[in-house]
């Protein structure tokens, strides 16, 4: 069997240092954190058409198999919920609804987004990130992977730009996420509003975005590539979608009240990598 390889359009984030969190709930106390490493981050949310390659490549591979309530990894846990609103089944493949393909992927639990990331790194001949039996993560590695809680922060505040207010980042929010005030009766196609200062579409709003961190209080003291605690009950996804008010699409307002597997229509996920070092 063919599989036709899934495009990817990377942006470069530089490292660097930013002010993380706000004064607001659980987002506080701000403190400076620094990134070390260079990374490439998905210009938009991961979309259908690049989700689906993948995954029935590992269909066909039996690395992953569909049962009535859901795709699962082979003996492992669910990784996509079904019956799903913009796929069918077709053949033990996966196929999109009409006019579905450029919508964000959604119905995804968190390993259903490591998995792919994984999967995807083969595809490419990079090295994989994640142990698919232990779920513990090598950034080591030069493979896809969710980014860290602060990694997706600092690319959502525009990286170099990261000295930006929280008020100059919400201003004219319409003009690039979708809430429910502009969407509220579903997911939109990806990019269709104006990106970010980086070059991101979509980072706030459309659907919240799963990250690698385990969710926890945030220490009050100065940190290098923070990657939360090493074990957790519940798991971070960022970004607000588009069932939610517009106070929910801030760069710094954080949801950690689902676990690994927990699957709905308002969350999807945006890989990242890091950047290979310069010659």
């Amino acid at each position: 069997m063919i599989i036709q390889k899934s495009q990817l359009d990377m942006v470069l984030v530089k490292a660097g240092s930013f002010m993380m969190g706000s004064d607001e709930h659980d987002e506080s106390p701000p403190r400076a954190v620094t990134i070390s490493r260079d990374f490439l981050i998905l210009e938009h949310e991961l979309s259908i058409s690049q989700l689906l390659p993948v995954y029935n490549w590992a269909l066909a591979q039996t690395l992953a198999v569909i049962e009535e309530d859901g795709i699962y990894l082979a003996n492992g846990p669910r990784l996509l919920r079904l019956p799903h609103e913009h796929l069918v089944l077709e053949d033990n493949q996966i196929r999109p609804i009409a006019d579905a393909e450029n919508k964000p992927v959604v119905n995804i639990s968190w390993y259903g987004a490591a998995a792919w990331c994984n999967w995807k790194s083969e595809e490419d001949q990079l090295r994989a990130v994640f142990d698919l039996d232990t779920w513990q993560a090598s950034f080591s590695a030069n493979g896809y992977r969710l980014p860290s809680e602060a990694e997706w922060e600092y690319a959502a505040r525009g990286a170099q730009f990261a000295k930006a207010t929280e008020d100059d980042l919400n201003k004219q929010l319409d003009e690039h996420a979708w809430t429910y005030n502009n969407s509220p009766d579903g997911v939109m196609p990806v990019a269709l509003k104006k990106p970010n200062r980086l070059g991101l579409y979509d980072i706030l709003g459309n659907v919240w975005e799963w990250v690698f961190d385990y969710y926890a209080p945030y220490p009050s003291k100065q940190l290098v590539d923070p990657l939360g605690p090493a074990r957790g009950s519940t798991t971070v996804f960022r970004g607000g979608a588009w069932g939610n008010p517009q106070e929910s699409a801030r760069v710094s307002s954080r949801n950690g009240y689902s676990d690994r597997s927990w699957c709905d229509n308002s969350v999807g996920f945006r890989p990242v990598r890091t950047a290979k070092a310069p010659d």
